[in-house]
């Protein structure tokens, strides 16, 4: 990967395209998520090019949801995704119906609104959602030690019951 001249190196890179949930970050930041023993986070050596020079990152990899039932996790009753183009709300009786959706619409910029009945980890990911969860503890974490690149901020459109 090559980053632009103007570039800052921090400790999360943004505007990095991997088809899948994670994020490009510094040794410092895995190994303060890797203290963490998480299962669901893999990490992977990459290079960044920058102005000449190969740096070590570490490709994060948050392994989605597929691992945990889903549908115990997303209160779908009181769930649903807003089509703000279609002007429309569509509700799901359960995670198929969802994928269903995505499947046959390939719509990503729509609304979510999501309620959750738990969280399964302190860092994770919802299948066919672009946001990486954090849990409140993980969150103070994080901003405690002044990481650059990153800024956690609450979702606004989910709730925990």
């Amino acid at each position: 990967m090559k980053m632009e001249r103007k570039a800052k190196l921090t400790d999360i890179l943004s505007c990095v395209y991997v088809p899948t949930n994670g994020m490009v970050v510094s040794h410092r930041f895995m190994d303060f998520i890797a203290s963490y023993n998480l299962e669901n986070v893999k990490f992977y050596p990459c290079q960044i090019l920058y102005k000449n020079e190969m740096i070590d990152y570490y490709w994060m990899h948050i392994i989605d949801l597929s691992f945990v039932d889903c549908n115990e996790i997303i209160d779908f009753r009181n769930s649903y995704i807003y089509d703000p183009k279609l002007k429309k709300k569509f509700l799901f009786k359960n995670m198929q119906e969802m994928k269903n959706y995505y499947d046959i619409t390939r719509i990503y910029n729509i609304n979510e609104f999501l309620k959750l009945n738990s969280i399964p980890k302190i860092l994770f990911c919802i299948p066919y959602f672009v946001e990486i969860l954090v849990a409140k503890e993980l969150k103070e974490e994080i901003e405690k030690h002044i990481f650059t690149g990153i800024t956690v901020e609450e979702i606004e459109n989910l709730t925990l019951q």
